[in-house]
């Protein structure tokens, strides 16, 4: 965003109390961006972070802050599941493909794994590329619907940081792909992959996506449920300590 002050609240009134919640940077700082961050970070009185490396970068410049799971994780599989409606597809089992860049070679594996199951291949993305025959394409659904897709899908592929955070909550096998390099949003990939050790579902450690899998997901589930505690704590001292400073 250019670092476009918005984004650091200054339009809230003097003496307001200022936090964020699991803020993502996007991006490696620069040594040249490194003072604004400062100047803009230290006016607020809670700082979370999404990321580990985005703490690990702040506390560099001598910004104090915490890291908490992404929002996403706030909400259960149940809640999801009523928040999502009914789709046409869900009558008959489907892999699901989530793309955020294109990637011949990951949709080639998709649609290989796909063929060898006998199961049809869905594929959500606004990416124009090679269309492939007997595979449906969704380039527009709204979200309840896109919640769905990962509900109903047997098994998932994607290179989306929510994509693979669904596909976890959702306690589904999923396959993922990096970006490529020039993609700056790897770290958060990363970083979540990394804290689920879930490093087995890197798809370009197979020429060939095998058929079943092993995942401890009651592992995953705790680790989800810790983060979720921590976050609601953090959450409820921040607005607690709003409301004595009103």
């Amino acid at each position: 965003t250019n670092s476009d002050e918005i984004y650091f609240l200054s339009f809230a009134p003097k003496n307001t109390t200022k936090m964020s919640y699991a803020a993502s940077i996007g991006k490696e700082l620069s040594d040249s961006e490194k003072p604004f961050f400062y100047m803009k970070l230290k006016e607020f009185d809670f700082i979370s972070v999404r990321e580990e490396s985005a703490k690990n970068k702040f506390h560099e410049i001598g910004i104090e802050c915490i890291q908490n799971i992404d929002p996403v994780y706030l909400l259960n599989k149940n809640e999801l599941e009523k928040m999502s409606i009914e789709i046409p597809e869900e009558q008959q089992p489907f892999v699901l493909v989530y793309l955020l860049q294109k990637s011949e070679k990951f949709m080639k594996k998709a649609l290989d794994y796909s063929k060898t199951e006998n199961k049809r291949l869905i594929v959500i993305t606004a990416i124009e590329f090679k269309k492939f025959s007997n595979v449906t394409y969704i380039d527009k659904c709204g979200p309840r619907e896109f919640i769905r897709y990962f509900i109903k899908a047997d098994i998932i592929f994607t290179n989306s940081f929510h994509g693979i955070s669904l596909s976890i909550i959702l306690n589904k096998t999923f396959f993922f792909e990096y970006l490529a390099v020039k993609f700056k949003t790897n770290s958060r990939l990363h970083d979540i992959i990394t804290f689920f050790n879930l490093e087995i579902l890197d798809s370009d450690r197979y020429d060939a996506i095998p058929k079943v899998i092993s995942i401890d997901f009651n592992e995953v589930n705790n680790k989800i449920k810790k983060e979720q505690d921590r976050s609601i704590k953090y959450l409820k001292e921040a607005f607690e300590h709003r409301s004595i400073s009103k």
